[in-house]
């Protein structure tokens, strides 16, 4: 293994959480271990499934979280839990890294009905999930479907494909811009619709309004360490550290008004 790239971030680390699960939690005890006694560093070791009973607590912005991800179900879970680690303000190696927010994040979103969204993000690390870059898994009682910007597949509940669906020309998915051929086909019909040259929009604004809201959410969440509790009829939190990010100053004469 090379260990290059973390050596620098390491340098000052003091005390670190060291994950695994199945057998990969020993190795993670091993690393633990050699941690201590070769750099005198307070690393104490977890198994994915149990840290986040009480030790996940402790964790404050700039704690280290080294995880051994095998490359299975528990190793799935170590990334998982590694994620919330980092939402939560802990720190992973990127070399020469210049983001300016986190660069991975689990966020999870809990509606009434036992109802439920995870949207994880990883946005310095190019490890693909179901084959692609970015995209919408969705879990249904019926069965199941993966949606990108480049079309669908659906799959029944054994996991048997029923339908696979491509767009006409491909869109970039991991690209900071994004851009692609469904930037032109909203762009179009968007205009259309201005024009009178098309009934509806394909993307009605009252929706996109809900998702682009479900993400700002997702970064105050981050930004103030706690979880919010949102009014359903306006979207917007009830905590009042949150609400300090609900919106910008605009200079006089700029303001927004709807």
């Amino acid at each position: 293994l090379d260990w290059s790239s973390a050596v620098e971030g390491l340098r000052e680390v003091s005390q670190m959480f060291v994950l695994g699960r199945g057998y990969g939690y020993g190795v993670a005890q091993e690393a633990a271990l050699r941690l201590k006694e070769t750099c005198s560093m307070q690393a104490e070791p977890f198994s994915a499934a149990e840290v986040r009973h009480g030790p996940m607590r402790i964790v404050e912005p700039g704690y280290s979280v080294l995880g051994f991800a095998t490359s299975d179900v528990a190793g799935e879970d170590v990334k998982a839990v590694a994620d919330q680690f980092e939402a939560r303000g802990a720190k992973r190696f990127h070399k020469g890294d210049d983001w300016e927010m986190y660069d991975s994040l689990a966020l999870d979103l809990i509606y009434d009905g036992d109802r439920a969204i995870r949207w994880n993000g990883q946005s310095c690390n190019a490890q693909q999930t179901y084959g692609r870059g970015r995209g919408v898994l969705l879990l249904g009682t019926k069965g199941s479907a993966v949606v990108d910007r480049n079309g669908f597949e659906l799959y029944d509940l054994a996991g048997k494909p029923v339908r696979k669906v491509m767009a006409a020309a491909t869109s970039e998915t991991t690209g900071t811009v994004g851009e692609g051929v469904l930037d032109v086909y909203h762009a179009r019909n968007f205009v259309d619709v201005i024009r009178g040259n098309a009934s509806a929009l394909a993307s009605p604004i009252a929706e996109g309004h809900i998702s682009t809201t479900l993400c700002h959410l997702g970064n105050m969440a981050y930004r103030t360490n706690s979880v919010l509790t949102v009014d359903p009829a306006t979207g917007k939190p009830a905590s009042a550290e949150a609400m300090k990010l609900w919106s910008v100053d605009y200079q006089p004469g700029w303001e927004v008004k709807a």
